[in-house]
């Protein structure tokens, strides 16, 4: 019975092996390579620099744009530069900013406004609960701390699009301002989403690209018999 045991814990773990083997090799097709990954990354984010100086030419510096432009590129430190004591410190520390210059500035006008308030809220409930999500996260559990990244990182990127919205439809702005900066939403969640994108472009390419040329070639061989048939003394070689 023991023998038993310890072959079938032996074929278990072998299968538990090849299963966890090929989910490695599928996951390093559909990873990017380190340079591929770090030019990529810096293109978009040249690219956005330039929409992001565009719109705030087009709307003179307004304090609405300026924050919404500063809260982006407090969650693009990560992306671009990692995770240090100095991204984690000005990550923190721009959203904070924004928040008090929003609450000192409408403090006496128009902080009850809903193109305010659509600002302060969002973002003020992010800070509070961000203080427990990373406190949490200094525990060792790798899943907790995974769970907790997540939902710290999905509510940052649901305050940036309720600002995106404030931002593009609510402020009395030039249209091709708006454009610019519907144009730079795309490239920012094309930078937050880069390895995401290109494990689901090459999965993509790897299922419907070998197939879409198998028909494309049945379709070719399919002609070049119908020409055949139409001439057969232009197909068929000459006996002179």
């Amino acid at each position: 019975m023991e023998i038993k045991l310890l072959k079938n814990l032996t074929e278990y773990e072998s299968e538990k092996l090849v299963k966890f083997r090929s989910l490695v090799i599928f996951s390093k097709k559909l990873r990017m390579g380190k340079y591929s990954l770090f030019i990529t990354l810096w293109v978009l984010y040249f690219v956005s620099i330039l929409l992001m100086l565009g719109d705030l030419l087009l709307t003179e510096l307004n304090i609405y744009v300026l924050g919404f432009y500063a809260l982006t590129n407090a969650t693009l430190l990560y992306r671009l530069f990692g995770v240090c004591w100095c991204t984690v410190i000005f990550h923190g520390l721009i959203p904070l900013a924004v928040l008090i210059f929003m609450i000192v500035v409408h403090w006496f006008d128009d902080l009850k406004a809903f193109l305010v308030s659509s600002i302060v809220i969002p973002l003020a409930i992010q800070i509070v609960l961000a203080i427990p999500l990373v406190l949490l996260r200094c525990r060792r559990d790798c899943n907790l701390q995974a769970l907790l990244t997540g939902i710290h990182a999905h509510l940052g990127l649901m305050v940036i699009i309720i600002y995106f919205w404030t931002a593009c439809f609510l402020l009395r702005r030039n249209m091709a301002a708006a454009l610019l900066c519907m144009l730079y939403m795309l490239v920012y969640l094309a930078i937050i989403l880069t390895p995401h994108l290109y494990g689901v472009t090459r999965q993509l390419f790897e299922k419907y690209i070998p197939n879409f040329k198998r028909k494309v070639k049945s379709k070719n061989d399919k002609k070049k018999k119908k020409k055949t048939k139409l001439n057969p003394e232009q197909a068929a070689p000459s006996r002179n």
